[in-house]
């Protein structure tokens, strides 16, 4: 078949199409602004931006690739990443045209989108990865998200079926007839290096940036620096990012314990490669995510909450049981070749696209 992703920001479609065309399928990625990240992706959306603004930027990125998917050939499957996968005022546009030209469509549930946001705002969630951004002031969505909630409400029922990466999208996209059972994230096992998980001179623990008010950063970093002057012979803490992917994960690569997340109740493509690579990893991964994917048993990820004493504590018990790190990552892995095999994920996804 022929396959298209539309957006990729965080490689979660990189490492499905990987697994695809080790299937023999052709497949291509459309990416509206590849940032920092550097994701790979089929189809480079190269412009020249004359202005010194962010936003025209983008608006003239999208009007490169507008033009560019006008003239992509019909697609057997098209999945987008979320219903506003594109830079408003084109996101509508953008989509549209797509669905047209394509046999089947689907979306991913990930991302920030305003059924999420809602769910939020209606107790769903006990916490929220956007819960201190200024439009949840006051207890109410803003104006930027009305458009949002109507391109949304238009678009979803128009796709052949929606997809969840995890417990909260689900539950934010439940009222929709055509959503499907979730599936899990995928990685590249073959391309992703694992090394036993053994601590020499000091525990090396890892926390990435990318966006510090979702990931919680901000409640991290006085944790790790806690845990820094009260051990520092044992510890070593390392708080960086925003950086291209390849980059991202050579570091990962030199840690003992990864800090992925502590305002989702699920976790992320950072987790997954983490464990990939054989790392302790703490995240959101509270009973009903796990339960969700029927994982409750065998997922070795620290649920971590969005408290920074939360954080502390359980780091400080890994530094005073050094022993569990060997168990914890060897158990990562063993968990992510059950679970996110790529070339698994593939099949996973074609059985419910061959079902619509």
């Amino acid at each position: 078949m022929r396959i298209a992703f539309m957006g990729d920001y965080s490689a979660l479609y990189y490492n499905i199409a990987i697994g695809l065309r080790k299937l023999g399928h052709t497949v291509d990625i459309y990416n509206g602004e590849n940032s920092y990240k550097k994701v790979p992706g089929s189809v480079e959306n190269k412009y020249t931006n004359k202005t010194n603004s962010r936003v025209i930027g983008r608006f003239v990125g999208l009007l490169n690739l507008y033009d560019k998917i006008k003239k992509i050939p019909n697609y057997d499957i098209v999945q987008f990443i979320g219903p506003s996968a594109f830079l408003l005022p084109l996101n509508y546009m953008l989509c549209s045209v797509i669905v047209r030209k394509s046999k089947k469509c689907f979306l991913s549930s990930a991302g920030n989108c305003y059924h999420v946001q809602r769910a939020y705002l209606e107790g769903i969630y006990k916490y929220y990865m956007f819960d201190d951004l200024d439009y949840f002031k006051g207890n109410k969505l803003n104006e930027s998200l009305f458009w949002n909630e109507k391109l949304e409400k238009k678009l979803a029922d128009k796709f052949d079926g929606i997809i969840p990466i995890s417990w909260e999208y689900a539950k934010a996209f439940e009222e929709h007839s055509n959503l499907k059972r979730g599936i899990q994230i995928g990685v590249d096992l073959e391309g992703t290096e694992y090394r036993e998980n053994i601590v020499h001179d000091k525990i090396i623990i890892f926390h990435g940036v990318t966006r510090e008010g979702v990931k919680g950063t901000y409640l991290v970093k006085p944790a790790l620096e806690r845990l820094q002057k009260k051990y520092p012979d044992k510890v070593e803490c390392i708080v960086d990012g925003k950086m291209p992917l390849a980059d991202y994960l050579q570091l990962m690569q030199r840690t003992n314990i990864v800090i992925d997340q502590c305002k989702c109740l699920s976790w992320g493509v950072n987790a997954v490669y983490a464990m990939a690579q054989g790392k302790v990893v703490m995240s959101g991964a509270e009973p009903e995510a796990k339960e969700y994917f029927d994982s409750a048993d065998d997922c070795p990820i620290i649920n971590i909450l969005p408290d920074t004493d939360d954080i502390y504590n359980k780091l400080e018990e890994l530094v005073l049981n050094p022993d569990k790190i060997y168990d914890l990552g060897k158990a990562g892995r063993t968990y992510v070749e059950k679970h996110n095999d790529c070339v698994d994920v593939a099949r996973q996804y074609l059985d419910v696209w061959s079902g619509c």
